[in-house]
C-alpha cells in the first residue's frame, strides 16, 4: 500500500515504482587504534579501484581518540563503494606538509572493502588482525658453528 500526498489517493505499488531518494554510495569512516601500540600518533588511508590501482591517499593525526581507542577521520573523508582501503599507522606525527608520516611504520592493513550499509563504517581490530598458529617442536637439536 501507498499513499499518494499529491493526489490524496492510497493504491498498490510494486517496490519498483517507489521512489525512496538517493542511495548513499559513500559513508563516514571510524578506525580502531592498534592498542598494543600506544605512540600511534598518524595513519595514511589509501583508496584502491576495484583492479586494485590505487587511487589516493589522506594523511591523518591520529590526535582524538576515543575511550575504545577508535579514531573518527572526519566530517570531510569519505568511503566510497566500490572501492577498497589500506591503513598504515605511524609512530611519528603528520609532515608539516601533511603528505607523508614521519617515524616508523608500525602497522598496516590489508586491503578492506568498504561497508556502505553502516555509516559510519567502523573498522575494528579484527578487520585488520591475522592470527598465525605456532608449532612447538620438541627434541630438536641444533648444530653451532664457531666463528
Amino acid at each position: 500500500m501507498v499513499f499518494d500526498q499529491a493526489n490524496s489517493q492510497l493504491g498498490i505499488a510494486v517496490r519498483s515504482d517507489i521512489d525512496y531518494g538517493p542511495s548513499s554510495s559513500k559513508v563516514n569512516v571510524i578506525v580502531q587504534i592498534p592498542i598494543l601500540i600506544n605512540q600511534i600518533q598518524c595513519l595514511i588511508i589509501t583508496e584502491y579501484d576495484l583492479t586494485g590501482q590505487e587511487r589516493s591517499s589522506q594523511v591523518f593525526s591520529v590526535d582524538n581518540v576515543d575511550s575504545n581507542d577508535y579514531y573518527y577521520l572526519g566530517e570531510d573523508y569519505f568511503a566510497q563503494e566500490d572501492s577498497f582501503y589500506s591503513i598504515r599507522f605511524f609512530t611519528g606525527k603528520p609532515s608539516d606538509d601533511r603528505s607523508t608520516c614521519q617515524e616508523y611504520g608500525a602497522v598496516c592493513t590489508h586491503k578492506l572493502q568498504v561497508n556502505i550499509l553502516k555509516d559510519p563504517w567502523i573498522i575494528g581490530l579484527q578487520d585488520f588482525s591475522e592470527c598465525i598458529c605456532l608449532t612447538v617442536l620438541y627434541n630438536i637439536t641444533s648444530k653451532s658453528t664457531p666463528l
